[in-house]
């Protein structure tokens, strides 16, 4: 009997497919992944063009079709299962940008032939033949199958006509932040919401096998890396009481949140923090890779989320560090194996967030109060400087602290340290009158022009 797999196990075999992943001239794949990809969907949108205006049994039409199978087929050989995401003005293939010829003229047409149907993508999982390959050109580049529900319309005809090797996928705008008033809670509210949306979708992708799309979700929590400052802070208060969230979904966005501001004390660049935000979002992906019908226990989770980031195809360093995050986020600081960065950053964000909303061993904990455990921690578990920092962030009463104030009032703390003056006088969001009356519009109290705590109220749970 062999002996059981322990998560060193796991990490050793990451670490060696890490290496042998390093062995492969990366560059060359992705220069492969732009040449073939930007060949490939030429052909898609020229020969959709002769597919719309030719009878189908036209042959004329035959020798286009062909050298379109050929370049999938080829695309398929060097690069694997093949995801193209249009959106945003810019086409991806498996999160590498492709420029197409014609001054952007074909990226347009085919931007616009995907978007009649609602459809933001297509995920190629094996080659097409001749007669495949008509009907789906012909069905992308026609009219709407049914206006109420046109991908699910399209995605039924497809398969009705044996196209089962291509994945149609949601389209999605991303609404960059500065075209909401960035005063308004109403905007962070908004940021967090699109988070949340991608977060929920990368996680049915790779809990279903699917290749995740990892640039939607970066997209989609880069405003908390570039908005103002205080945006993260915010966007915490707002999502820990935000009980229209699964639960998991909420826990990944926030934790995210959370360990954004700490990656922005350390003085990392947006680039990093974006891939902050999303190793942060995924740190518990484990928990989809199903043990007889039930997620792994707390021990696994680690190494089954790292095991799902592996199927994923392509090695860089972002994606390097998010199984790095997976494997590591329970290490303590002090662990012989020495955690990563992030992932000593993500330990103290997912702590914070599941003893201050989530627990499930035991009663949730105010935020002061879980800070104040976490601090009498520090320089084990946790990180000491790392903690510190989060310390000096936060404050006396971090984002999502539920405050009783001295006129009855109740209030959700959504800012952290804006000042050394403001260390326990944080910007919050009233919740209920002092004479105990529902609030229904958005209505902020700055403690720090007024206004006594009088008690930090235990949450009520996630």
């Amino acid at each position: 009997m062999s002996a059981p797999f322990t998560i060193h196990d796991a990490h050793q075999r990451l670490r060696r497919s890490m290496a042998r992943a390093r062995a492969v001239d990366d560059p060359d794949l992705i220069a492969a992944t732009r040449t073939l990809g930007a060949e490939f969907l030429r052909l898609v949108v020229t020969t959709a063009r002769m597919v719309r205006f030719h009878d189908l049994g036209n042959a004329a039409v035959d020798a286009p079709l062909h050298e379109t199978a050929d370049a999938l087929r080829a695309l398929l050989g060097r690069v694997g299962v093949s995801l193209v995401s249009v959106g945003d003005d810019q086409i991806t293939l498996n999160d590498v940008p492709v420029k197409m010829p014609g001054e952007g003229e074909l990226a347009t047409e085919l931007a616009r032939m995907l978007q009649r149907h609602l459809v933001g993508g297509l995920i190629f999982r094996g080659t097409l033949d001749l007669q495949r390959m008509r009907t789906l050109l012909r069905l992308l580049s026609g009219p709407q199958v049914d206006a109420t529900a046109p991908r699910a319309a399209l995605r039924a005809a497809l398969s009705r006509e044996g196209v089962t090797h291509v994945e149609l996928l949601a389209a999605r705008r991303f609404i960059p932040v500065r075209e909401r008033d960035p005063e308004t809670g109403d905007a962070v509210r908004d940021v967090t919401s699109v988070a949340a949306r991608a977060l929920a979708t990368t996680w049915r992708e790779i809990a279903a096998g699917r290749m995740a799309r990892a640039v939607p979700a970066l997209r989609a929590l880069a405003p908390l890396v570039e908005r103002d400052e205080d945006s993260a802070d915010r966007a915490a208060g707002l999502l820990a009481h935000d009980q229209l969230l699964a639960p998991h979904v909420r826990h990944g966005v926030q934790v995210a949140a959370l360990a954004v501001l700490i990656g922005r004390e350390l003085g990392l660049d947006a680039s990093l923090l974006g891939d902050l935000a999303v190793c942060a979002a995924l740190h518990d992906i484990g928990y989809v890779a199903a043990e007889k019908g039930s997620p792994p226990p707390f021990e696994r989770h680690g190494s089954a989320g790292a095991r799902r980031l592996l199927a994923q195809r392509g090695f860089h360093d972002a994606r390097v560090r998010r199984m790095q995050v997976c494997m590591e986020h329970h290490w303590r600081a002090d662990d012989p194996r020495k955690p990563s960065l992030f992932a000593r950053i993500v330990h103290i964000a997912d702590d914070f967030d599941t003893l201050t909303r989530i627990r499930p061993g035991g009663a949730l904990l105010p935020a002061p109060h879980a800070l104040a455990g976490m601090w009498a921690a520090r320089g084990g578990e946790y990180d000491d400087r790392l903690l510190q920092l989060f310390a000096n962030r936060v404050g006396a009463f971090p984002p999502g602290s539920l405050l009783a104030l001295d006129d009855g009032s109740l209030v959700v703390v959504i800012s952290g340290v804006r000042s050394p003056e403001s260390f326990a006088s944080p910007l919050t969001m009233k919740v209920r009158g002092a004479a105990g009356e529902a609030v229904g519009t958005l209505t902020y109290v700055d403690l720090a022009a007024g206004g006594t705590v009088r008690e930090v109220l235990t949450p009520s749970g996630g």
